[in-house]
C-alpha cells in the first residue's frame, strides 16, 4: 500500500544528498555556469599625443587581458583582445569577436587576478634579450621595437606609449576596474630666444640607447635591449617645442646630447639627469630615466649657444632641469 509519510521521507533524503553534492566540491549551485567578466579602464597622469595634456582613449583602441585564478581556479586566460566601446578618459572593454581569441568566463568561485596592456598584439614576440632585471638570453611575452623619428607625431605617439595595469584577487562575477600606467618615459625639450625663430625647427636627439628596447606585456617593464647609440631628428612644433617617447633607462645620467642648427650656425647641449629625480623625491641620481615620468628641458638659443634654463618632472610625473651648451 501507498506509504505517504514514507514517499515524503524518501524525497527529503533524496533532496539533501543533492545539496550535499552541490556543495561538496566547496562550490554553490550559482558558480555551476560561467559568467563573462566586465571590464573598464581610465589611464593615470596621461598624455597619449604631444599635441594635448589630457589622454583619452578611442573608439576601438584594443588591449590584452590576461586572467589568473587563485587556488587552483578555472578562470585562466592569456592576452585575449578586448577593445574600447567609446571614447573618454575611462572607458568599458568589450570582447573582441573578430578573432581567434577566447571571451573571458568567470568558471568558478575562485578570486582571480587580472592584467591588461596596451596596445594589443596579437601574438608576443618571445624574443631573446635583456629582461626587466638585467639578466640577458631570457624569453616572454614581449614587443620589440626600435622607436623612429616617425612614431613621434601626434597619430603615431600612443603606439609607443605603452600601457599597463593590475587588479588583483578579484572576486568571482564582479566587474573589473583598469588602471593603467605609463611604462615609458617622456622627454619635453621647450625652446625659446630673444634673437631667433625656434618654431618648427629641426634638431636632433642623440646618446647612449634610449630607442631600442623591450615591453614586457605580463610584467609591465619597459626597459632598453642592448648599447646601440640612439639618434633622432626632428622638429619643433609652432611654439619650439617638442614631447618625444623613449625607453626609460637608468644608464642616461649625462649621456643626451641636444644639437640644433640655426642660421648655419649648430648649438649643443648636454641633458642632465643626475639632479632632476632627487630634486623631486623621485629616485636618485643614479637612476636616469625613470618609467611613467615627464622630464622637460627649458632651452634657450643665445648668441654663445644654447642654456637650459628649468628642468622639471611631471606627470606623466614630470621632472624639469637647466642646461647650457655653447655654438660651434
Amino acid at each position: 500500500m501507498y506509504d505517504m509519510k514514507a514517499t515524503k521521507l524518501i524525497a527529503i533524503i533524496a533532496a539533501a544528498a543533492m545539496l550535499a553534492a552541490c556543495s561538496s566540491d566547496g562550490t554553490s549551485p550559482e558558480y555551476n555556469t560561467p559568467a563573462s567578466a566586465s571590464f573598464s579602464g581610465g589611464i593615470t597622469n596621461t598624455r597619449t599625443s604631444i599635441s594635448s595634456n589630457v589622454a583619452t582613449w578611442k573608439a576601438n583602441d584594443a588591449i590584452g587581458i590576461t586572467a589568473a585564478a587563485n587556488g587552483g581556479g578555472a578562470t585562466n586566460y592569456t592576452n585575449e583582445k578586448y577593445i574600447a566601446v567609446s571614447p573618454g578618459s575611462s572607458t568599458t572593454f568589450n570582447y573582441n569577436s573578430d578573432n581567434a581569441g577566447k571571451q573571458i568566463f568567470y568558471q568558478d568561485a575562485n578570486t582571480v587576478n587580472f592584467t591588461a596592456y596596451y596596445p594589443f598584439k596579437g601574438t608576443a614576440d618571445g624574443a631573446s634579450g635583456t629582461d626587466n632585471t638585467g639578466n640577458s638570453g631570457t624569453t616572454g611575452p614581449y614587443i620589440s621595437y626600435t622607436i623612429q623619428s616617425t612614431d613621434e607625431t601626434t597619430d603615431k605617439q600612443p603606439t609607443i606609449d605603452y600601457l599597463y595595469a593590475s587588479t588583483p584577487n578579484v572576486a568571482s562575477r564582479t566587474g573589473v576596474n583598469f588602471t593603467f600606467n605609463h611604462m615609458m618615459s617622456e622627454l619635453t625639450l621647450q625652446f625659446s630666444s630673444s634673437l631667433l625663430s625656434v618654431a618648427n625647427q629641426s634638431f636632433t636627439v642623440s646618446g647612449v640607447n634610449f630607442l631600442t628596447g623591450m615591453f614586457n606585456t605580463a610584467t609591465g617593464v619597459a626597459a632598453i635591449n642592448g648599447s646601440t647609440a640612439s639618434s633622432l631628428t626632428l622638429t619643433t612644433d609652432g611654439t619650439g617645442a617638442s614631447t618625444i617617447i623613449v625607453y626609460p633607462n637608468s644608464a642616461l645620467k649625462t649621456g643626451m646630447i641636444v644639437e640644433v642648427k640655426i642660421s648655419g650656425v649648430t648649438y649643443k647641449a648636454n641633458l642632465d639627469f643626475t639632479a632632476i629625480n632627487p630634486a623631486v623625491g623621485e629616485g636618485s641620481a643614479t637612476d636616469g630615466m625613470l618609467p611613467g615620468k615627464n622630464y622637460t628641458f627649458n632651452i634657450t638659443v643665445n648668441a654663445t649657444g644654447l642654456t637650459v634654463n628649468g628642468q622639471s618632472i611631471s606627470g606623466w610625473t614630470q621632472v624639469s632641469n637647466n642646461v647650457s651648451a655653447a655654438a660651434e
